[in-house]
């Protein structure tokens, strides 16, 4: 996971966007000449707001240009698709256009779609752009899809140098973050979204219990690997003599 605040961007001279090519191959202007002449024109002008954040002209070319420049940075090559998983706002529109400034293929996924849906229209794509607010659904489906290398998160404040690579599991203080939140926010009904009830989540952890025999013989010695939190970590806690859980269940995030 990483915040564009930690990079800086000196893009490759052949990989940038042409400023000096205002016209396509049919002689119609692009978006990158349309978007600078409205940016010279008015760079302090107002161009995108929301209940969090505003952008100047000049402030949205800043942006775009440096999501653009991580994108192209990737080396994903000529239209990669890249999925944007954001809040709508003006955050979301600005690495929207980062993404087409970039040449790549912009991939809207909308955040009231169901889990299935969202995960088959990602599977095209090399990089996932994201925010705070949904980046622990972009890091499961990274997890769930393999050919995705990159989540870029826009607006995490301090990363702190969590810099996690496309098979790691990331820096133990991130995971201790997210583990701090606890609970089964991680189990979701795979169609509609929503939070599984309490007696799913129960029955889940008593079937572990009966399958791994710690319902008949408790006071064991279990090692959880890849354990998650709330019902079923309960359970096994409660009866093993000892418990030891490591790696996180990326479905906690």
């Amino acid at each position: 996971m990483m915040k564009i605040a930690d990079f800086r961007f000196d893009m490759p001279a052949p990989a940038a966007p042409r400023t000096d090519a205002p016209y396509g191959a049919d002689g119609a202007a692009t978006l990158e000449a349309l978007f600078r002449q409205v940016v010279d024109r008015d760079p302090g002008a107002v161009a995108l707001t929301d209940d969090a954040a505003s952008l100047t002209f000049a402030g949205l070319d800043e942006f775009s240009m440096a999501v653009a420049g991580f994108i192209l940075a990737r080396g994903y090559g000529k239209e990669a698709a890249v999925g944007v998983l954001c809040r709508r706002g003006a955050h979301y529109l600005a690495a929207a256009l980062g993404v087409l400034r970039a040449g790549a293929v912009y991939v809207p996924v909308e955040r009231d779609l169901s889990p299935a849906r969202q995960e088959a229209m990602l599977r095209p794509v090399r990089m996932i752009v994201t925010d705070s607010h949904c980046l622990r659904e972009a890091e499961y489906f990274r997890y769930r899809n393999p050919g995705i290398g990159h989540v870029l998160c826009i607006d995490v404040p301090d990363t702190g140098g969590f810099l996690e690579k496309p098979t790691g599991l990331g820096s133990t203080a991130y995971w201790e973050g997210v583990a701090d939140a606890g609970g089964d926010q991680g189990w979701k009904g795979w169609f509609d979204g929503q939070p599984l009830p309490a007696d799913v989540l129960e029955g889940m952890a008593a079937g572990i219990l009966a399958e791994t025999g710690l319902a008949d013989r408790p006071r064991r010695r279990v090692l959880d690997v890849g354990s998650g939190s709330g019902a079923v970590a309960a359970a096994l806690a409660g009866a093993a003599e000892r418990y030891t859980a490591v790696d996180l269940a990326r479905n906690e995030l």
